[in-house]
């Protein structure tokens, strides 16, 4: 794969989960809060099944491990580091 597909990728993942994280402050964390949005529990299940389905899908190359030999280049740290940041946000609200 050539480092430009590879770069390519990075972008198609990063914007999906930024999307995610959004929703997560718009849902969970509301300014104004809505009487006919769904149940907190509810809402709390559903962003977690997405920022699962994000994880599981991510191609091998943007993957990472704490047990692995290499450390991996910034830009996927970085791509974990914000997804641990958003399961954070997520399950602080519990």
């Amino acid at each position: 794969m050539s480092n430009l597909s590879l770069l390519l990728n990075l972008f198609g993942v990063q914007p999906t989960l930024a999307v995610v994280i959004t929703d997560i402050m718009d849902q969970i964390y509301p300014v104004k809060s809505t009487p006919d949005a769904p149940p907190r529990r509810q809402l709390l299940q559903r962003l977690e099944e997405r920022l699962h389905k994000w994880q599981i899908n991510l191609p091998d190359h943007l993957r990472y491990s704490a047990g692995h030999a290499e450390t991996p280049l910034p830009h996927i740290l970085i791509l974990h580091i914000e997804y641990y940041s958003a399961v954070l946000l997520l399950h602080r609200a519990l």
